[in-house]
């Protein structure tokens, strides 16, 4: 197999000038910042010269200037890529190549190089690294790439004008005289008209013949308006057969509508032959029963109003009981750092002991802190009782049921059993509320595979051990926590630092589990069976990255964690089963 050219090689065959249109093409500041970011160069190619806004374009236009950085150019390839970056960036001729296939590309292109001209043509080319295939490497060996022969299919383009412009010089041979010396003797010599055998003499009758490449033309022109009036009538007969399919359409649904119609009716009435036989007093009892529970209920609902405002609601007395602990932390502190305490420090925390203690003496305050505490024990209970049961607490609590047990093996605790429980207490009401909030999307789960039975169940069975699972990070947190993707973000790797040491807790019941997250840079971490991947968002996403991964897989032992739906279409031939989000992120907090 014939070895591929090296850049720098292919660059060393090239002309001259072809560096001159690389330079000529960017603007004066664009080379500027090159050089402003490459001091070597800078002074290589300068020599002295400055680089000050005002005389940059004299400075970089100087034949000395431009002679250095084509040597430079040709020579340096580290600088060249540098400057064929920005020349694409500015050029139109990149943005043209770029959007065309390359088997079109090859087919034209000569076309394309007199378009762009071959430095151009050439350039572009160079940039989009065409030249590592060997068909267009074949390009540069051909004599006529730098040097196109004149194409003689152009002239055809010229034949109908230029014979329509004889007949008029041959009927006006003043006015074409004086065209002719206005325009020069180029036109006469293209035209081949001899305009002095006209002066004087009477308009020649006849039309001058019409030569023969004008009528190939007209016969191509002919054709195509024929080709155009078959396509019209083709045109007139579907839209003839169009309105016939739209008038039977509209028939259909009239037809539809009316059985819709006569089926609803008959239903209906099948439905109330059933209240047919009730007698009459009956029914009035009802009606009066049922007036009279009614006003019962608005009643038992006004003295309920009249109750929650002297007494308040669980949040508000919660709020209020937490603000009173959280100040008696702060007078306990001054309490004990300051030399001396001020009066009045003294008369507010007497003022807030007073105040817990009529909170504490509310009817049915068990329902906020529980039930009665007693020591450090009962005091944090009831602190983790006021935390609010939001998902961004189930972190924290895995950490303080961790630390709890630390703290009671090392007898810093008499009984934890109240604390633990108050811990339970408030995991089941974060998940009680997430799964109360979110729903599966039935649309999401029928367009992929559900599992045979529910996640727990599955796991349990064991057979989730057979299968590897990919989950999709970032959208199981967006879901679990509300879809709040600015709570997400300002708290992000909090959440997802808690998320991941559950997931990998968890792991062990797959055969293997990919967590994937969007990150700011591409990198890998394996921890036992997990494999953590965070992904360059500028370059691939991470649904790039899991479609990837799943695509490329052979067996359908996979399970899906995501909601997104683009992920979902392309992946759904290869995925054994889909989990919806907040199903896992339960399984994984539980």
């Amino acid at each position: 197999m014939k070895e591929k050219p090296a850049p720098l090689e292919i660059l060393s065959k090239v002309p001259v000038r072809v560096f001159e249109r690389l330079v000529k093409d960017l603007p004066a500041e664009s080379l500027a910042e090159i050089l402003k970011e490459n001091p070597s160069i800078r002074k290589d190619v300068l020599g002295g010269f400055s680089l000050r806004p005002k005389n940059i374009a004299q400075t970089l236009s100087s034949p000395v200037t431009i002679a250095r950085l084509q040597r430079r150019l040709h020579g340096d390839m580290q600088f060249f890529n540098l400057v064929l970056d920005v020349w694409c960036e500015e050029s139109t001729a990149m943005s043209y190549l770029s959007m065309l296939d390359g088997d079109f590309v090859l087919a034209r292109w000569k076309q394309l190089r007199d378009l762009l001209g071959p430095e151009r043509f050439f350039l572009g080319l160079f940039a989009l690294e065409a030249f590592e295939d060997e068909r267009y490497a074949g390009l540069l060996e051909k004599e006529n790439f730098w040097t196109p022969a004149p194409d003689r299919t152009m002239y055809e383009l010229f034949l109908l004008p230029l014979s329509v412009w004889s007949r008029f010089a041959a009927e006006n041979p003043e006015l074409a005289e004086k065209l002719d010396q206005d325009m020069g003797r180029e036109m006469r010599g293209l035209l081949g008209i001899d305009w002095p055998r006209y002066r004087g003499e009477q308009p020649a009758q006849a039309s001058p013949p019409v030569p023969e490449p004008t009528k190939k033309f007209e016969k191509k022109l002919q054709k195509k308006l024929d080709d155009l009036a078959n396509a019209n009538e083709q045109l007139s007969a579907f839209k003839t057969e169009n309105e016939g399919l739209r008038k039977k359409l509209k028939e259909l649904e009239a037809d539809f509508n009316q059985k819709l119609r006569d089926s609803a009716a008959e239903l209906k009435g099948e439905m109330f032959v059933r209240y047919r036989g009730i007698e009459p007093v009956k029914l009035a009892a009802d009606a009066t029963r049922l007036t009279s529970l009614v006003e019962r209920t608005k009643r038992a609902l006004e003295l309920q109003a009249r109750s929650d405002e002297e007494y308040g609601l669980i949040s508000e007395i919660r709020a209020r009981l937490l603000e009173v602990d959280l100040s008696l932390d702060k007078i306990e502190s001054v309490f004990a750092n300051s030399l001396v305490v001020h009066k009045e420090v003294e008369k507010v925390k007497q003022a807030l002991l007073d105040e817990k203690k009529h909170i504490l003496s509310l009817p049915g305050i068990g329902r906020v802190v529980g039930k009665a505490h007693s020591g450090p024990e009962g005091e944090l209970a009831g602190r983790i009782n006021l935390i609010d049961p939001v998902p961004a607490t189930l972190p924290n609590l895995d950490k303080l049921r961790s630390a709890v047990e630390v703290l009671s093996r090392a007898g810093l605790f008499g009984e934890a059993s109240e604390i633990e429980e108050a811990i339970r207490h408030k995991r089941k009401q974060v998940l009680d509320g997430i799964y109360s909030r979110f729903v599966p999307r039935g649309d999401a789960l029928k367009r992929g595979r559900p599992l045979p039975r529910t996640l727990d169940e599955f796991v349990k069975s064991g057979e989730s051990r057979r299968y590897d699972i990919f989950v999709d990070g970032y959208n199981v947190l967006l879901r679990a926590h509300g879809e709040n993707e600015e709570l997400v973000r300002q708290r992000f790797t909090e959440l997802r630092e808690g998320f991941v040491a559950k997931v990998i807790e968890r792991a062990a019941r797959f055969s293997r589990l990919y967590l994937v997250f969007d990150g700011i840079e591409n990198s890998r971490e394996v921890r036992g069976n997990t494999e953590i991947i965070f992904t360059d968002n500028r370059q691939r996403s991470a649904d790039a990255v899991i479609i990837e991964k799943i695509s490329a897989r052979k067996d359908k032992k996979i399970l899906l964690v995501t909601a997104d739906e683009d992920i979902i279409a392309k992946t759904r031939d290869r995925v054994f089963a889909l989990i919806d989000p907040i199903d896992f992120y339960m399984f994984v907090f539980e």
